[in-house]
């Protein structure tokens, strides 16, 4: 419902010195004048003179003057926030009124001061329309527009001097319901459209269908032929391309592309047979470290089990490969047989992976008063005797001295790289891995040696020192001394407490960053990554990360 429809256009006071007549020139203004008493009185045009107000006891005295609009007025009333209820009270109607609106009474009209009209003919529209429509439900609509516009079809005089007529309704459903109407009449048209398009899928997958049919059966009609053809002899799979170059004799590179898929595959099938293996033999391993009569025979096994991949195989001379050294403590003798099975499983993961092993030459070198090699730098793509760690000075109690083993790695780094280098390998800066079970005897005088060994200003193959410091106490000073070999201090790790777990995780760290760091040297990526042990702290503060480019 908006707008208005003024019915009284002008109120005023009559004034006794008014002495001019008063009257209206507009033909659809009625003028009503109300007395001392407020009684309205319709003039109707009559012309009022000056003794009205002086004289008013033998004349009827007029107080009031006012303008009442008599003309039809275009009705048109839009009930959107005032419900029409249906039948079931839960859903409304929303209605738009046309039609017209005149003054019958205007002296009603003063008298009730009716000056706005349209609220009183909204009123009574509502309330009439409002009990038709609780007659219908909300799927009647067609008959509850009916029902009021038959009530309509008569003029309509209300109390307040206004008549209604030429009243026409126009019903629509609410909001909510237009929009469920309108979801399910789009419902139904798309799943009517969805069963035309299943109807036209089905008939194309049918007729698919049966020329495939068709094609197969000639494809097996004609293998059958060619077959009995050859005397039905057993072919082999180079057979069966030359074959199918023969049927399509301007598809040789199609042949081509079959053979090579062919031999790839069958690489592939021998890689995945030789792993199984390797994960067999190494389970009887850890769970047997003490079998030493077994080592021989399982080598045995690996040497004829063992063929390189093809992509090993495919290898050249401007591969890059990366020296590793593993610097084992051997000075406890009550830890030598978790590092041997440590060991053993550091020896057949890195044969299990081919790829990361091609670009892998291990050395590992064993001390404690002195320093013994234990296996000489070698590629482990291809299964070798196990490594295994002894004691020294007749197999007690040994002290660990770490300088023997800086000046040893000093004096054999130059000839190591060189070989490579003679070899046609592209060959990075080292990495050592430092295993540390107890501190050193010569604390005052190895950090020469070591400070010889990592100088990069004189030997651009000066090593990257990994350190992995197992068992004793977390003291200060020993944290010192892990940090101060490590060549970074990310690279520095320790584990006070149990020596024999720290050490199975230890070697554990080493293979996975062993592993990693071959992959990545294999891809032509050139990134130490380094792996920190479970349950290892960082014996110094450090920011870094601990996966770098190897410079």
């Amino acid at each position: 419902m908006n707008g208005t429809i003024p019915l009284i256009l002008a109120e005023e006071n009559l004034r006794w010195i008014r002495f001019r007549s008063l009257y209206t020139s507009s033909p659809h203004v009625v003028i009503v004048c109300a007395d001392a008493a407020g009684d309205p009185v319709a003039v109707n045009g009559r012309r009022l003179h000056a003794w009205d107000h002086v004289f008013p006891k033998w004349f009827r005295g007029f107080r009031k003057r006012y303008e009442v609009d008599g003309s039809n007025h275009r009705l048109e009333v839009h009930l959107r926030d005032i419900p029409l209820p249906s039948k079931d009270d839960a859903h409304d109607f929303e209605a738009t009124v046309y039609g017209s609106l005149r003054v019958m009474d205007p002296v009603a009209v003063v008298r009730r001061n009716v000056g706005d009209g349209l609220p009183i003919v909204s009123d009574y529209l509502v309330n009439t329309m409002r009990k038709i429509t609780r007659r219908f439900d909300v799927a009647d609509i067609t008959w509850a527009e009916q029902a009021v516009n038959n009530e309509f079809t008569e003029d309509k005089a209300l109390p307040e001097g206004i008549a209604v007529s030429s009243c026409r309704a126009s019903l629509r459903l609410d909001a909510n319901l237009r929009d469920y109407r309108d979801a399910m009449v789009k419902a139904e048209r798309d799943c009517l459209l969805n069963d035309k398009q299943h109807s036209l899928n089905v008939a194309k997958a049918e007729r698919n269908a049966q020329v495939e049919e068709i094609s197969q059966s000639a494809k097996i009609d004609n293998q059958a032929r060619a077959i009995h053809a050859l005397g039905n002899q057993k072919l082999t799979p180079r057979q069966l391309i030359g074959l199918y170059l023969q049927s399509h004799p301007k598809d040789g590179a199609r042949a081509l592309e079959l053979l090579v898929q062919y031999e790839e595959g069958r690489g592939s099938r021998q890689d995945a047979r030789q792993d199984k293996w390797l994960d067999l033999i190494r389970d009887i391993v850890l769970r047997n470290p003490d079998q030493a009569a077994d080592i021989d025979r399982l080598e045995e096994m690996m040497g004829r089990l063992w063929v390189p991949p093809a992509s090993v195989r495919e290898r050249n001379s401007t591969d890059v490969v990366l020296p590793v050294y593993l610097v084992v403590d051997e000075s406890d003798a009550t830890a030598l047989d978790e590092l041997n099975v440590g060991m053993k499983s550091l020896q057949l993961g890195l044969v299990g992976e081919t790829e990361a092993a091609a670009a892998i030459r291990l050395c590992v070198i064993g001390f404690a008063g002195d320093v013994q090699v234990r296996m000489e730098p070698r590629a482990l793509a291809r299964q070798g005797p196990i490594t295994t760690f002894k004691t020294h000075r007749g197999g007690g109690q040994a002290v660990a001295k770490y300088g023997p083993v800086f000046r040893a790695l000093f004096e054999r780094l130059p000839r190591d790289v060189g070989k490579l280098w003679s070899e046609g390998l592209r060959v990075h800066r080292p990495v050592v891995f430092f295993l540390t079970a107890q501190p050193p005897m010569d604390r005052s005088t190895w950090h020469v040696s070591h400070a010889q060994l990592v100088d990069r200003s004189t030997r651009w193959y000066a090593p990257h020192i990994v350190v992995y410091g197992v068992g004793g106490t977390d003291g200060e000073t020993r944290k010192q001394d892990i940090g101060r070999i490590a060549t970074q201090p990310d690279f520095a790790f320790f584990a006070p407490g149990d020596s024999a777990t720290a050490i199975r995780n230890a070697f554990t760290a080493i293979q996975r960053s062993v592993v990693k760091s071959g992959h990545a040297f294999f891809e032509d990526r050139i990134t130490l990554v380094v792996s920190r042990p479970r349950d290892f702290g960082l014996a110094l503060e450090s920011t870094g990360a601990s996966t770098q480019p190897a410079p």
